[in-house]
């Protein structure tokens, strides 16, 4: 039930604590599941869902840092979360790398991931084409910044808009190759209501701006 509830967390729900579903349901929508051993190791060492939401949040960390921003090679994930895991459910007294409390597991799970210098110079050039990956961030930085706005969940309400278009159209001043260099960087992107997204088509810069707050508030 657990391991459902981690792969399909829209269609099984198993745990109560709504912090740690939403975590879940994140790293499902960025194609996340190498991780699962370590909740599966930890529900396998009776730790309560309030633990295991911290571990969550912080592989979560990881996995927008590492992987998502600065792109590293996923097969580094899958040997570190599994050299966890087994830490985690490692009965042996002599295996003086075992995590047998929470802030052990938090620390493991920090050490790998990149620091912030890196991800800020990662994210400098960050690309990203996965529509649902960029909605994703681009809510939590909304959220983030104003916890009393709430950007529309529905991702067939709101799309994904290219604040310098995918067709250049007006943009006449933009070269084809900074067209080409910036239009999957993430600055280039925002949270647009489906009307709003078809009524700018490749629409300028100031135009956009006027209408894109409004266009996401649920």
């Amino acid at each position: 039930e657990v391991y459902s509830a981690l792969i399909s967390p829209i269609d099984n729900k198993y745990f109560s604590n709504s912090s740690l579903n939403q975590h879940i349901l994140n790293l499902n929508i960025m194609g996340a599941t190498s991780y699962c051993p370590i909740i599966l190791a930890m529900f396998g060492k009776g730790y309560d869902e309030n633990d295991i939401e911290k571990a969550a949040k912080a592989i979560e960390v990881m996995i927008v840092r590492n992987f998502i921003v600065a792109n590293l090679t996923a097969n580094k994930a899958e040997i570190s979360f599994s050299r966890i895991a087994f830490n985690i459910s490692d009965d042996n007294p002599e295996n003086d790398k075992r995590l047998d409390s929470i802030e052990k597991i938090l620390d493991a799970i920090r050490a790998e991931t990149i620091n912030d210098e890196q991800f800020q110079l990662s994210l400098i050039t960050f690309e990203i084409k996965n529509a649902n990956t960029a909605k994703l961030l681009l809510r939590e930085i909304c959220r983030h910044i104003n916890q009393e706005t709430v950007v529309n969940p529905d991702n067939t309400v709101i799309h994904l808009e290219h604040i310098m278009p995918k067709n250049r159209g007006e943009w006449t001043h933009v070269t084809v190759e900074d067209h080409k260099k910036y239009l999957h960087r993430f600055g280039n992107l925002t949270l647009l209501l489906g009307t709003y997204n078809k009524a700018l088509k490749n629409k300028l810069f100031d135009i956009h701006r006027s209408v894109k707050f409004a266009a996401v508030v649920a």
